[in-house]
């Protein structure tokens, strides 16, 4: 499945508009490996870059018949008022990265732009058919991707924001047992959840709802380890929902009936783990449906970041950033004196504390236990419980 998250050369975005090929699911709309990120997110200076030397680098070749990339125009347009200052084909990464100078535009708007970049894109020849794009907007750290046959996606390059408009329906699954404490083979399942038609016209919905436990297996002391887990579906059924109208809503709510255990397994074995899967089929096919809680929820993210940028602060995640992490890190403002901090600093540290903890909270029900403020990749600074900590 082909995910969206770009030989060295630089690239001639041609004038004219291309249409972009048909959408898919934006399931499938993934970079097959992230992006850098971008030199605001790690820490260097936000702002224009100078245009690179006009005459393109020579490009390393996979093979002989890789065509050569295009030359670089670096008064290309894209979009009304966007000024290309870098385009350049990134082989290993299989993408088009394009450097924009200014401000990027709403999100809704960077999903179109992306769109119609890409139809500029697409009749240059020699960039391969299945290469993604990657635009990147120096002033604010918006970035947007898209490629051929799947919707663009928006975002920081961390954080992306799938497309509604590519999804037949949208969907918050829910399923839960009915049990205290643990898993027996007497607990019972229910599968739940709201539906919503994204098309024009009425659609059938059969709802699948699994529940799946992997099960450690049996610890060998001459190995000094645990076997092959086992894997099994404990309760499994469908339901064949009434007919969903055009941008209607629709609840469901249906048993699984009990728990099944695999032969030698029981809900006591430690390290057991029981799993939810739900999954809608339309017209006999299964379509991948939009999370509107996730949208949600990255969305209000990506504006936290908006709103934070003023005071000097920018992401950088430590590590690899998970969902509803804890502990997060941020750049320290430039503008900060060496400690100890004068007051505004340890205003704006407050201020930041409370939006991540707000945050944290609403759509995460977690408790912010610090944010790591860094400079150059190296801990500085903390902030606990509102307080700026000066010192690593």
């Amino acid at each position: 499945m082909r995910r969206l998250w770009w030989l060295g050369g630089l690239l001639v975005l041609v004038q004219g508009m291309g249409e972009a090929a048909a959408q898919t699911s934006s399931q499938t709309s993934r970079p097959k490996l992230p992006p850098s990120p971008s030199p605001s997110a790690t820490g260097a200076p936000a702002g224009p870059v100078s245009p690179p030397d006009p005459e393109p680098e020579a490009a390393p070749r996979p093979a002989p018949s890789t065509p050569a990339a295009p030359a670089l125009d670096g008064q290309a347009i894209i979009g009304p008022g966007h000024v290309v200052l870098l385009a350049k084909l990134v082989p290993e990464r299989e993408l088009v990265h394009v450097v924009l100078a200014g401000d990027a535009p709403s999100w809704d708007e960077l999903r179109a732009l992306a769109r119609e970049a890409y139809g500029r894109v697409d009749q240059v020849t020699t960039v391969p058919r299945d290469w993604s794009l990657f635009l990147q907007f120096m002033g604010n750290d918006r970035v947007s991707l898209s490629s051929r046959g799947v919707p663009p996606l928006v975002g920081n390059g961390f954080t992306m924001l799938d497309d509604p408009g590519a999804y037949t329906i949208a969907a918050t699954p829910r399923a839960k047992t009915l049990s205290t404490f643990s898993f027996t083979s007497g607990d019972s399942a229910v599968c739940s959840g709201d539906l919503v038609n994204l098309r024009n016209a009425p659609l059938d919905v059969t709802v699948r709802c699994k529940i799946i436990g992997t099960f450690k297996g049996a610890y060998s002391f001459s190995a000094g380890r645990n076997g092959p887990p086992t894997v099994a579906v404990m309760a499994e059924k469908t339901k064949q929902l009434k007919a969903v109208r055009p941008g209607k809503a629709q609840k469901y709510s249906f048993g699984l009936g009990k728990l099944s255990y695999p032969p030698g397994q029981s809900s006591w074995s430690y390290g057991n783990e029981i799993a939810f899967a739900t999954t809608f089929e339309v017209d006999g096919q299964e379509v991948p449906h939009f999370d509107q809680g996730l949208y949600t929820e990255g969305l209000a993210w990506l504006t936290l970041l908006d709103g934070v940028r003023p005071l000097g602060f920018q992401l950088e995640p430590i590590g690899k950033w998970q969902r509803g992490e804890s502990i997060l890190g941020f750049t320290r403002p430039a503008s900060w004196s060496a400690p100890p901090y004068d007051k505004a600093a340890k205003a704006d540290a407050g201020k930041l504390w409370k939006l991540v903890a707000g945050h944290l909270k609403k759509h995460f029900k977690k408790k912010l236990l610090s944010i790591w403020l860094r400079d150059q990749g190296v801990t500085v600074a903390k902030i606990e419980n509102g307080k700026l900590l000066a010192g690593n």
